[in-house]
């Protein structure tokens, strides 16, 4: 999931260096926009709205997108996935 998201220049919320299965990336979406766009992808994922500490430095994003990966995804799910970032991410 990682590797998908960078590949696709999408910026990760969660650290690079850690091997949680939980992936987080910010989006400039608002979550009732984003969640048609999930449903359209049967995608199931949280949404966390974004409320910076600091306006300036959100750069527009709005919205958290949280995925946790867990041993009964398989490929074609991340792929799924992964089409579906593309879509939240324009």
């Amino acid at each position: 999931m990682r590797t998908g998201l960078t590949a696709r220049k999408i910026p990760l919320a969660s650290a690079h260096n850690t091997r949680s299965s939980i992936v987080s990336f910010d989006i400039t979406r608002k979550a009732a926009e984003a969640t048609k766009i999930l449903d359209t992808g049967k995608v199931k994922v949280s949404l966390q709205d974004l409320v910076p500490p600091d306006p300036a430095a959100a750069a527009g994003r709005t919205t958290r997108v949280r995925v946790a990966v867990s041993f009964f995804n398989n490929e074609s799910d991340i792929d799924r996935m992964l089409a579906t970032a593309d879509m939240l991410a324009r």
